[in-house]
């Protein structure tokens, strides 16, 4: 595993058990984290966060992995700078 995924790992494993990641808002509902990865096309953002979001599955945190825009009819719409 390369060190910043290990890095990033290690920092979810401390966060998942401390006040943050348990801290209820208002709804009572825990709380999560949110890490966006970015880049230019072509710069290999797609695999830095399957690369994330596996190693951080694998260590037994709940992970949804997400692309935007979507290959869904409002996506391609935004793809080609329709909307």
């Amino acid at each position: 595993m390369e060190d910043w995924i290990a890095a990033a790992v290690e920092e979810a494993r401390r966060s998942a058990g401390g006040p943050l990641a348990h801290a209820a808002g208002g709804d009572g509902m825990p709380r999560g984290a949110l890490v966006a990865v970015e880049g230019v096309d072509g710069a290999g953002v797609t695999s830095v966060s399957r690369a994330l979001a596996k190693a951080l599955s694998g260590v037994g945190l709940r992970v949804a992995h997400t692309k935007e825009p979507t290959r869904g009819p409002a996506g391609l719409l935004a793809r080609r700078g329709l909307v």
